[in-house]
């Protein structure tokens, strides 16, 4: 696969997460709390981190970047797409919960709230993953130059690592109850997904496919049996941080990366490709139609209106998101043109 089918690849993982996003928000009572099809859809849905992590650090990663003032352009480059609308989109947030509250509105409280959710969110959780990424991308060219310059056995050494210690932290130190009292490696957690995405571009394809799909499903399997019967402590990080739950994850993104689906018509290959380029609005908008519609379970049913949730939200907030890919699209060309550290970068 060369080209551009390879990039269009990781916009089916795209399109994938963003509508697990949508389903982990939009179905939160479509089974019975703390019942075995609550676990299983948790498992299934909340891959959506992993996978965007995974994505982020791919292309971040892969940077070649030379000197201060690449560095500092791509900083540039990366927040002009960034924070435009993640600062909008604060401010939004916290318009629709002061608009829904039953007091009378505040222009200087929700000013305050919406400066205060920028600064740390405060928008029950929703837009939790900017404030990560944010830290990440700082990171970015310094680490990146530091996995580039590794071999691939080097990289292959330093995910065992990484794998050894999340099964030391979230099984032995958590899962036993005992605790893990070790601390400050730097890629425990959402950090660990990131080099993730990068070293599997390099080693990923190492591994035969086929395993692959026997991990995949196998390691969610076990995840789900783990998190349901294993009690509390076992299931602590069961849908983000547990190694199983990891295999799971990493397998998800080698089987759509490596997915046929672009033998299907031109036309889908169009739509997926416009749907993730959306993905990023999706991902900011889609707590506004959650606010504002409500399906009513007790008379439509559970099932139904979860399934309502779901659509509503998906293509409202694929309207709202067509919208600002242009607004913000324009805005990011507009910063990005007047890059003050523009200097011809080399292709990744």
């Amino acid at each position: 696969m060369k080209g551009n089918e390879r990039y269009e690849q990781y916009d089916l993982i795209r399109c994938v997460a963003m509508f697990f996003v949508l389903g982990v928000h939009s179905s939160p009572t479509l089974f019975p709390e703390e019942s075995l099809g609550a676990e299983v859809m948790h498992s299934i849905l909340f891959a959506c981190n992993g996978l965007f992590f995974m994505l982020s650090g791919r292309f971040a990663l892969s940077k070649k970047l030379d000197g201060p003032k690449d560095i500092l352009s791509f900083y540039w480059r990366r927040f002009a797409s960034l924070l435009p609308a993640f600062f909008v989109f604060s401010f939004v947030s916290y318009y629709v919960d002061f608009i829904l509250d039953d007091g009378p509105f505040d222009y200087i409280m929700w000013i305050k709230a919406s400066f205060r959710g920028i600064l740390k969110d405060l928008s029950g959780g929703y837009l939790w993953f900017v404030f990560y990424l944010v830290g990440l991308t700082l990171v970015a060219p310094f680490l990146g130059r530091m996995l580039q310059a590794l071999s691939d056995m080097e990289l292959r050494l330093l995910v065992m690592i990484c794998m050894i210690w999340a099964v030391l932290v979230v099984y032995l130190g958590k899962g036993t109850g005992y605790g893990f009292g070790y601390s400050q490696f730097i890629f425990y957690g959402w950090p660990f997904y990131y080099i993730l995405g990068y070293c599997e571009s390099r080693i990923g394809d190492s591994i035969s496919s086929k395993l692959w799909l026997v991990a995949t499903p196998l390691a969610l399997i076990v995840n789900i049996l783990l998190a349901y019967y294993g009690g509390a402590h076992l299931a602590s990080n069961a849908h983000d941080l547990a190694p199983i739950y990891t295999i799971y994850i990493v397998g998800l993104y080698m089987i759509l990366r490596n997915a046929p689906a672009w033998r299907m018509p031109i036309w889908i290959r169009s739509a997926v490709a416009y749907i993730a380029s959306c993905s990023y609005y999706v991902y900011l908008s889609h707590r506004v139609p959650k606010k504002l519609i409500k399906w009513d379970e007790e008379l439509m049913g559970r099932v139904p209106a979860n399934l309502m949730s779901f659509v509503s939200m998906a293509v409202i907030s694929l309207m709202i998101a067509a919208v600002c890919k242009i607004v913000f699209g324009a805005v990011t060309r507009f910063l990005v043109t007047r890059d003050p550290f523009r200097e011809k970068m080399k292709k990744s």
